[in-house]
């Protein structure tokens, strides 16, 4: 009993230590609160200065796969070691950039390799420590990482005004390397006595239906079902978020006002995954998915009543229930994982699932275009409606293994 309650102690110092990384190295998201000051000295224009956050993007995703094929060797140290060493370089360099070029290498592929790199590799060593509570261990480190790019935003955001985007970026390189880079040194993977212990405590919900390394998962049609849910849910939340603030400014007249306003998306994305996480663990993978796709279809009806209404109140209502909706996807994905495919390849199978970004992060052009086109964002809202109705349906194509054919 006493070996067990110590291992239930530690494992939730791994979780806090975990979730604090993950608050580090979601400071990646907090690119927006650079990109006007940069447009502005450099004069480039936003479409290329926004290219450096989908570079960014790629190199995450990238990164993570990278982790995950090595870190089964190695284990999260020298994965973590690396992506402090490059979120360091990265930063640094893009502190003393002059070109679009550079800036692309430095905070788009450097940065955001090491971003994914420590990324997976937090993810796939914590969530080994909680086979009993997989979706809510991953709804919690996955908290620290959706509201980073708030706490950080702010904080960048006074710096860069107090002593320039180039003193900013050097501070932020010496302190987010330094942070990761000592904690690498205490995020260790669990002992196999260690959770021994843990698995009767996993309920049905929890428990994986099989254990699939990543051809096995490849070949899996719940794999590319769910791998097309995850796509479309999260470019659907993507329309709103990169258009937040100048929505919430067409009805409020403010771009302070607007801003505070789409900064409730950031508070729900982040809150609302612990939920999601929990939900999981509880209602199983169907119950949470339908959730989260439900949540989505009538968030945006109500933005497109705010849209039509003008309404302030409206609009606060459908940012909650829009940031909420969107925290759905990330813990599920990791959630999902484990359920389906298992622990034994957790880490690799996940940053396959994370790919999904690379799709997902072009599909809201689809938006911007009927935005641009008409005007107005009833077509991006109708967008996406049609996303989550196809998520929606994605859902009840889902079945156990035992009751494939």
């Amino acid at each position: 009993m006493s070996n067990k309650s110590n291992t239930s102690s530690f494992r939730y110092l791994e979780l806090v230590l975990g979730t604090a990384i993950l608050l580090v190295l979601g400071s990646l998201y907090a690119w927006s609160t650079y990109r006007g000051t940069l447009v502005e000295e450099f004069n480039w224009s936003v479409s290329s200065a926004q290219l450096t956050f989908s570079i960014s993007m790629m190199a995450f995703c990238l990164g993570g796969l990278f982790s995950g094929i090595v870190s089964k060797k190695t284990g999260p140290r020298p994965m973590l070691i690396l992506s402090a060493v490059l979120m360091f370089a990265g930063l640094i360099v893009a502190s003393r950039i002059s070109s679009l070029a550079g800036l692309y290498i430095a905070y788009g592929i450097l940065y955001g390799f090491g971003v994914g790199i420590g990324y997976n590799a937090v993810m796939g060593t914590i969530v080994k420590w909680f086979p009993d509570k997989t979706g809510l261990c991953s709804g919690v480190l996955l908290m620290g990482f959706g509201i980073s790019s708030l706490v950080v935003g702010r904080v960048g955001a006074g710096l860069i005004n107090s002593i320039g985007w180039r003193t900013t970026f050097l501070y932020f390189g010496i302190v987010f390397g330094v942070i990761v880079l000592i904690a690498a040194f205490f995020v260790r993977l669990p002992k196999p006595e260690e959770t021994a212990g843990l698995q009767g405590g996993a309920s049905k919900k929890t428990e994986p239906f099989e254990e699939k390394d990543y051809r096995g998962m490849l070949k899996s049609a719940n794999f590319w079902l769910y791998f097309i849910w995850t796509i479309v849910l999260s470019s659907a939340g993507l329309v709103i978020v990169g258009n937040s603030a100048p929505f919430a400014n067409t009805i409020t007249g403010s771009l302070e006002t607007a801003a505070t306003i789409a900064g409730i998306i950031s508070i729900c994305n982040g809150l609302g995954r612990v939920f999601f996480g929990a939900l999981f663990d509880k209602a199983g993978y169907r119950m949470t998915m339908l959730i989260v796709a439900v949540l989505f279809i009538i968030s945006t009806f109500i933005l497109i009543l705010a849209n039509h209404t003008g309404s302030m109140g409206i609009l606060i209502v459908s940012y909650v229930l829009v940031g909420l909706a969107y925290s759905g996807v990330t813990p599920t994905n990791s959630a999902f994982v484990a359920k389906f495919f298992g622990n034994t390849n957790y880490p690799l199978n996940l940053s396959i699932v994370n790919l999904c970004l690379l799709v997902a992060s072009y599909l809201p052009q689809v938006a911007t275009m009927l935005l641009d086109r008409t005007g107005n964002y009833d077509g991006a809202f109708y967008y996406m409606i049609v996303l989550a109705v196809i998520a929606l349906v994605l859902t009840f194509l889902i079945r156990a293994p035992k009751q494939e054919q």
